[in-house]
């Protein structure tokens, strides 16, 4: 229904046991990475920001899409230091995370 670099809109034909088929919206985002940077005296580094679409600000944690062929601790490094100027020592992997169940899907 709709393709473009940041979403995919597409209509599924759904039969699920003991229910009528229907059809059924799903969007399809791209992974992301997220870096929650906490430091020697446990406080978590954040960036004020505006973000148009609620027009509001906010208090947001590093992060941004996972590039084709990179890592998702790569992107969450890279965005760190893009969004921030500071490059942390390591990462770690700690939680994947789905934000949109049966509605949403991360894409291929």
């Amino acid at each position: 229904m709709y393709d473009n670099r940041w979403v995919k809109l597409s209509l599924v034909d759904v039969e699920p046991p003991g229910v009528e088929r229907f059809e059924h919206h799903v969007v399809r985002l791209h992974h992301v990475a997220i870096a929650a940077v906490i430091d020697d005296q446990d406080r978590v580094l954040m960036m004020w920001r505006y973000r148009f679409v609620p027009d509001a600000f906010g208090w947001e944690l590093p992060g941004g899409i996972v590039d084709e062929g990179e890592e998702p601790l790569q992107t969450a490094m890279r965005e760190v230091e893009e969004e921030t100027g500071w490059r942390p020592n390591a990462l770690e992997h700690v939680v994947t995370y789905q934000p949109m169940v049966g509605m949403g899907r991360l894409a291929a």
